[in-house]
C-alpha cells in the first residue's frame, strides 16, 4: 500500500453527478458507511420506505408481510448519502434484510436466483482444471454448476437454510454455514473465492469480505462483483435497489479501496457491457440526442436511423475498433473486481494457487 490517504486516494467522493458539494457534509449519526465506518457523509435523495414496499410489489409480485416491513422500517424516509470518506453512496437508517424477509421474496418471486449472469462467464474464463473454487452465498449453486467439470473442486457456502437441498438436487457440495464459520476451518484452502453481488446487501462490509479473503490461499485470488453505480439509466435503479435488499451503490474506487484495506492487489476491474440492444437505445436516449441538441423536423426519426446504423455492418467493425462503447461509458449492469493475495517471501513461487496478470489484464496461472 501507499502512503496515500482515503480523502486523495478516492478524491472525487462527491461529483457533479446528483451529490451535494462539501458544505452539505454533516454528522448524521445514524446508519454508518457500510464501507468504511464514517458517519459523516452527504445527502442525496430520500424514499418513503411505504414506496419500497410498493414498489417491490409492483415490479416483481413480491409480498411482504406487515410483521417483515415492520421490523425493517426503521424510519418514514430512507435516505440515500455519499460516504465523505470512501465515496460509497448508501442507505440510512437501514438494516440488511432477514431470513424471513429473503424466504418471502424467493417464495413470492421464483425468478430471484438467476441461473445466468454475465459476471459467470466472465470468472469461469479465468479458472484452470487444477483450482480449487469456493462461492460464497452460492444461493441455488448456478454458478458452481456452470463450472462442474471444469474446475478440480466446487464447493459452495450459504446461510440459506434450503441451500443445501438445493446442491443435493442438482449434484452440488453447498453447505449451509457462515463465511466467518468455513474459514476458520478453510484458511488458505482454495486458489479462487467468488461472491457475487452480496457486498451491497451487508450492513458491514468488511468483516465479510475479510473472512471470505482468508479463505484464498496466496497468490490466489478472490472475485467480488457488485451491481456497478453507473450503468446506463435503462438498467434503472428498481425496488431491489433499495433497503432491506440493497443497501449500498458501488463504483470501481470502492472495490479498490476493499483491496487497500485487505493489502492486496486489484488484478483488475472489468465492467458488463452493453448487448446490442441497449447499446441502441443507449445511442438513442443520450448520445444522439447531445449531438442533435436542437429539435427540428425528422429529427426523432435520423436519431431512430443512426442509432441502428452505428451498428450495423460495417460500421460496426470501426465501433468495436475504436472501443466507442467502453470510451461513451455504455457498461451494464455488474462490474468484477479480481483481487490478489499477496505470497509470502517464504512461499516465493511454490504457491500451486500463483496467478500472473497477462496484457489483456486477466489472470492466468
Amino acid at each position: 500500500m501507499t502512503a496515500m490517504s482515503k480523502k486523495s486516494r478516492y478524491p472525487h467522493i462527491i461529483d457533479g453527478d446528483g451529490a451535494p458539494d462539501n458544505e452539505l457534509l454533516r454528522d448524521l449519526n445514524k446508519t454508518p458507511c457500510p464501507l468504511c465506518g464514517s458517519s459523516v457523509a452527504a445527502l442525496i435523495s430520500e424514499t418513503p420506505y411505504a414506496d419500497i414496499w410498493s414498489n417491490l410489489h409492483a415490479e416483481w409480485g413480491v409480498t411482504i408481510s406487515d410483521s417483515v416491513k415492520a421490523a425493517h422500517t426503521l424510519a418514514p424516509v430512507a435516505e440515500m448519502r455519499a460516504c465523505s470518506d470512501c465515496g460509497l453512496w448508501y442507505f440510512s437508517p437501514a438494516i440488511p434484510g432477514s431470513s424471513q424477509f429473503y424466504s418471502e421474496i424467493t417464495s413470492s418471486c421464483p425468478h430471484y436466483y438467476t441461473d445466468h449472469k454475465w459476471e459467470f462467464d466472465y470468472v469461469k474464463g479465468l479458472l484452470k482444471d487444477t483450482h480449487k473454487v469456493l462461492d460464497v452465498a452460492c444461493g441455488k449453486g448456478a454458478f458452481l454448476r456452470l463450472i462442474s467439470g471444469v474446475v478440480d473442486v466446487a464447493v459452495g457456502i450459504d446461510t440459506y437454510p434450503d441451500a443445501v437441498l438445493f446442491g443435493s438436487e442438482v449434484g452440488q457440495a453447498i453447505y449451509n454455514r457462515s463465511v466467518d464459520e468455513f474459514a476458520a476451518d478453510h484458511c488458505d484452502a482454495f486458489d479462487v473465492v467468488t461472491a457475487f453481488q452480496v457486498v451491497e446487501h451487508l450492513g458491514a462490509v468488511m468483516p465479510f469480505v475479510a473472512a471470505a479473503y482468508r479463505c484464498v490461499k496466496p497468490g490466489g485470488i478472490l472475485v467480488l462483483s457488485v451491481p456497478n453505480r453507473d450503468r446506463r439509466k435503462d438498467l434503472s435503479f428498481g425496488s431491489l435497489d433499495y433497503p432491506p435488499h440493497h443497501l449500498s451503490r458501488w463504483r470501481e474506487d470502492q472495490l479498490g479501496m476493499v483491496a487497500d484495506q485487505l493489502d492486496a492487489r486489484i488484478v483488475s476491474i472489468a465492467k458488463e457491457p452493453l448487448n446490442k440492444s441497449q447499446t441502441i437505445g443507449a445511442l438513442r436516449t443520450k448520445e444522439l440526442q447531445h449531438f442533435l441538441p436542437v429539435n427540428f423536423l425528422g429529427r426523432a426519426f435520423i436519431i431512430k436511423v443512426v442509432s441502428r446504423l452505428a451498428l450495423s455492418f460495417p460500421l460496426s467493425l470501426i465501433w468495436s475498433k475504436l472501443r466507442l462503447a467502453e470510451h461513451l461509458g455504455m457498461y451494464g449492469m455488474s462490474m468484477v473486481a479480481t483481487i490478489q493475495k499477496p505470497i509470502t517471501v517464504c512461499q516465493g513461487l511454490t504457491s500451486s494457487s500463483q496467478f500472473a496478470v497477462t496484457q489483456d489484464n486477466s489472470c492466468r496461472q
